[in-house]
């Protein structure tokens, strides 16, 4: 990957009091076994922040992807550099693309919307921020507008207080432009069809997904990557309800914690639904010990996945550390 970026948020010259931005361009090669070998990678974001008052600020941006290029066992050799532009803005194909690509945009993209308002107490700091998923148009048009990560996040601004910093999210991705009924009545051929829905992370033509060595290139609350002759094919599931809540503080001087619970409800995909819900309960508890004239520092970690189905996981982790 070759990236271009500011290096944090940068202020204008007419506008040092009241805004900055920051901004990142850059284009990768997917180098791993997949559907559509040496596919590309294009991604580029933009935030602003204003700052209201001189505690408060608020934060709007996007993130773009564009998976593009490659080879394909179904299409042969997609169009790569001389349609550069097409991808980047998210154009429509010509008769060199597949034909869904010419019906919607050139490539695999997706991105999100980002807000974030921060508000600075004497005592303590609060953010809260959304994260809104997109697909394709509809998403941009915010027809998937039930489908958001929201958070808030508090920083506490004491010398290692029992609770320094508290984290809540709470994610759903189960409507992804669909309303209800999922089928229409299509007078015309007289058949009951299916509305078209976003299907976050996967893709007809890119089939791997959003992923990169079996991995998905998301939150790791999306799961199980399907996986064909060592091969990743997408995500099984990208229908879920999740809540995640962290916490972090000191006993005393020397010994750190952090905690964190996370409940995931899975629902499959709307073409291949799963027959019951798919329920999965994470946590992780850690401490550490670190004494300024002790020469190490240690930690030990128990963290656990309980499921109703297959699976179940138990980790621990000693940690034995040193730092100058």
């Amino acid at each position: 990957k070759i990236r271009f970026a500011t290096q944090g948020y940068k202020y204008l010259p007419f506008a040092k009091k009241w805004f900055s931005f920051k901004f990142e361009y850059d284009e990768g090669l997917l180098n791993d076994k997949r559907y559509v070998d040496d596919a590309h990678l294009h991604h580029k974001s933009l935030y602003g922040k204003f700052r209201i008052t001189s505690s408060l600020d608020f934060i709007g941006g996007f993130e773009h992807y564009a998976m593009w290029g490659g080879h394909s066992p179904k299409y042969g050799e997609l169009p790569g550099w001389e349609d550069y532009w097409r991808y980047v803005f998210a154009l429509p194909g010509d008769e060199d693309f597949p034909e869904t690509d010419q019906i919607n945009c050139s490539g695999n993209q997706l991105g999100s919307y980002q807000f974030d308002i921060s508000k600075r107490f004497e005592n303590f700091e609060i953010d809260f921020y959304i994260s809104h998923p997109w697909e394709d148009k509809s998403g941009l048009q915010c027809y998937n507008w039930r489908d958001n990560l929201l958070g808030v996040y508090v920083h506490m601004n004491y010398e290692k207080p029992l609770i320094s910093d508290i984290v809540y999210e709470f994610t759903n991705t189960r409507q992804q432009s669909i309303n209800d009924p999922i089928y229409y009545f299509d007078e015309s051929s007289g058949q009951w069809i299916m509305k078209e829905f976003d299907n976050y992370f996967n893709h007809g033509v890119y089939q791997s997904g959003f992923t990169y060595r079996q991995q998905l290139m998301a939150s790791p609350l999306f799961f199980p990557v399907k996986i064909d002759n060592g091969m990743a094919m997408g995500l099984e599931s990208n229908r879920k309800l999740s809540q995640h809540i962290g916490m972090k503080g000191y006993f005393g001087a020397k010994l750190a914690w952090k905690g964190m619970l996370t409940t995931i409800k899975h629902l499959g995909t709307y073409s291949l639904p799963y027959p019951e819900e798919v329920k999965q309960l994470s946590g992780l508890f850690e401490l550490t010990y670190n004494k300024p004239e002790f020469p190490v520092y240690l930690g030990i970690s128990l963290a656990a996945d309980a499921t109703n189905a297959a699976g179940d996981n138990l980790g621990l982790q000693f940690t034995i550390g040193k730092q100058w």
